[in-house]
């Protein structure tokens, strides 16, 4: 498997269907040769084009050892590798080609089209792993992909993110976003639904215009059982709500405090070694994707969508229960109100040493450890106090009428907490602070660069080993590379404050007027709230891209006559998908807004990935989204 199907098939646990159709021995890694010699099959998993790297990695495993019949799952369907140029049946030649390659009179191979794309967490919520790193372009990736164009002697002049259609992106991220779009409208068919498409945000345009043009909607609004709406929303355009350190469900602690499962993006590592024999062992990680465990399955939902209370009280009663099944020696249970990370801690190592009772509930007692572990009082600690300036920063920004003074305002705030604490404060903790405030204030944030240089520099090399607050960037960054980092951070910056430029419905986060809370609303809850108006507002920043003839003779009418345009809530379910990542407490706001005022209505949320913090400042701060 190639690192993204593996990430797949973790969170599906469809797996396990290969493993038996294949009746396979071993699931090895693409990058990996310690293949078994004595093995005559294969079973390939490719998240990607077969013109692509991983391919070759598949060609050179068949040439060095001794198969006989080789089966490669792609997750990328056969008719777009015909769309841009290639010959008909390309899955069949590549067959053949690999079939030539093994060497062998009565060798087969054969190529299936297996759709790795979405796996849900719960009924309501899913994501799509491969897709993971999938980020909206910045209004300065229209800058930079103008030059591009210029450097090749093309004189186009591309001013914006607006005046870009699909096909002026670099092919590679053409074919990312017609997969992506075939997938999604694959989705859908297996659902026997025909969907209306809706975006808001440039990357969620390119989305939405391929996925309404596909050949297969025509026919699918004839046959399809049900009908729904999808809206599809640029991270970019909100990235306050997803950097900043809310903790009303545990799941925000877990994802933002523990550390990113090794090849993962959507799961972490949970430290398991308090259940080891030996202390010193060095235990494999667990994780929270158990999607074969009714109790993991609950607790998790529970991580995303309840108060933190709530969850760690689910987590402590599933214990209890498992060690007085078990008969284990519980001396003591924990009282309702005063559960905390210790008492948890001691009601999982009474599993210790305990093989079978561990092998029972080894999916309850990752879970219980990772609560345990993001629950600790010095992991909050920094938590709580980003927060503390994060609010601070909203509410002063909310009262003033000169939102330009945010990085006064935000430098202010970081450099009395650094006096205070003696440092306890990262430079990625900065970072992160920038971002916030660049998101909330919008086009009105100033940011010179001199300014992200004194602040940044003063923590980062105020001792003599600065590694510990620059880990972001590698361990043996220099000054020289972190400049310019720095650099492209500052430039990155000025462009995300201009992501909301072109909205004029939902171009405000924060609000006016002082209240002891964090003073804004997520953009995605500003667009569900104006969907559902009872006065039905008109959707100025919601692009149908769905408008056939009907629709625009209904449009048209509505110039004479008193006739509604299509909105997103003409259908009784309706799917929001955020390009970019999503976090819990976004997550838990949505459908807290939903189930509470919105009862009538479907609503399934969809995402890349889910997120934290850390997340969103490698993706601005250190991948390139448009010439991927």
């Amino acid at each position: 498997m190639d690192n993204l199907a593996v990430e797949y098939f973790h969170w599906s646990g469809h797996v396990k269907e290969i493993l038996m159709r294949g009746n396979v021995r071993a699931i090895k890694d693409l990058d990996m040769n310690s293949i078994d010699p004595q093995a005559n099959k294969a079973i390939f998993c490719i998240c990607e084009t077969l013109t692509g790297t991983n391919m070759d990695k598949v060609r050179q495993i068949v040439e060095s050892h001794n198969f006989n019949r080789i089966l490669v799952y792609c997750s990328v369907p056969e008719y777009l590798y015909n769309e841009s140029g290639e010959d008909e049946g390309i899955f069949a030649f590549l067959a053949e080609e690999l079939e030539r390659r093994m060497g062998k009179p009565m060798a087969m191979a054969e190529i299936i089209f297996l759709p790795m794309f979405h796996t849900y967490i719960f009924s309501d919520f899913f994501i799509t792993p491969t897709f993971s790193t999938f980020f909206p372009l910045l209004p300065t990736d229209a800058k930079r992909l103008n030059e591009f164009y210029n450097s090749q002697g093309d004189k186009r002049n591309i001013q914006s993110l607006s005046d870009i259609t699909l096909t002026l992106l670099p092919p590679p991220l053409q074919e990312r976003i017609k997969v992506f779009a075939a997938l999604l409208d694959g989705m859908f068919d297996e659902m026997s639904i025909a969907e209306d498409c809706y975006c808001v945000g440039a990357t969620s345009r390119f989305v939405a215009t391929e996925l309404a043009n596909l050949q297969s909607q025509r026919s699918k609004k004839k046959i399809a059982k049900q009908k729904a709406s999808i809206i599809l929303v640029d991270r970019t355009l909100d990235v306050a709500t997803s950097v900043n350190h809310t903790c009303e469900t545990l799941g925000n602690k877990i994802f933002g405090l523990l550390p990113t499962l090794p090849g993962h993006h959507s799961d972490v590592a949970v430290e398991m070694s308090c259940l080891c024999a030996h202390d010193s062992f060095n235990a494999v990680p667990g994780c929270l994707a158990h999607v074969d465990s009714p109790i993991g399955k609950t607790l998790l939902q529970s991580f995303l969508t309840k108060r933190s209370k709530e969850s760690i009280m689910e987590v402590s009663r599933a214990l209890v229960s498992a060690i007085s099944d078990e008969r284990l020696p519980l001396e003591i249970s924990p009282k309702a109100g005063q559960i905390t990370s210790e008492k948890l801690l001691n009601l999982v190592k009474l599993f210790k040493d305990n093989s079978v009772a561990y092998s029972k509930y080894a999916d309850l007692l990752q879970y219980a450890i990772a609560v345990t572990n993001a629950t600790s009082i010095e992991k909050n600690k920094s938590w709580e106090k980003l927060l503390g300036i994060e609010k601070m920063l909203a509410l002063r920004l909310s009262d003033t009428s000169d939102r330009s003074e945010a990085m006064s305002i935000l430098k202010d705030l970081v450099e009395l907490n650094v006096k205070k604490l003696k440092r306890g404060i990262s430079v990625e903790d900065i970072l992160l602070l920038i971002l916030f405030s660049c998101s909330l204030v919008g086009e009105e944030f100033c940011l010179k660069y001199s300014e992200l240089e004194s602040l940044v520099f003063k923590v980062a090399f105020a001792d003599e080993n600065p590694h510990e607050s620059i880990q972001l960037f590698g361990e043996d960054v220099s000054i020289e590379s972190f400049k310019s980092y720095m650099k492209t951070f500052h430039n990155n910056v000025l462009g995300l404050s201009e992501a909301r430029s072109q909205l004029r419905q939902f171009r405000d986060l924060l609000k006016v007027g002082g209240q002891q809370n964090l003073n804004y609303q997520s953009i995605n809850k500003q667009i569900l709230n104006a969907i559902f108006d009872p006065k039905k507002v008109e959707l100025i920043d919601v692009e149908n891209k769905s408008s056939g003839l009907r629709d625009f003779i209904k449009s048209g009418f509505s110039l004479f006559m008193n006739v509604s345009k299509p909105r997103p809530n003409d259908h009784p379910l309706l799917f929001l998908f955020v390009i970019g990542g999503i976090t819990c407490d976004e997550l838990k706001s949505l459908n807290e807004l939903v189930t509470s005022q919105y009862p009538n209505i479907k609503v399934i949320i969809g995402s890349t990935r889910l997120l934290k913090p850390d997340d969103i400042c490698i993706q601005i701060l250190k991948e390139d989204n448009l010439f991927i």
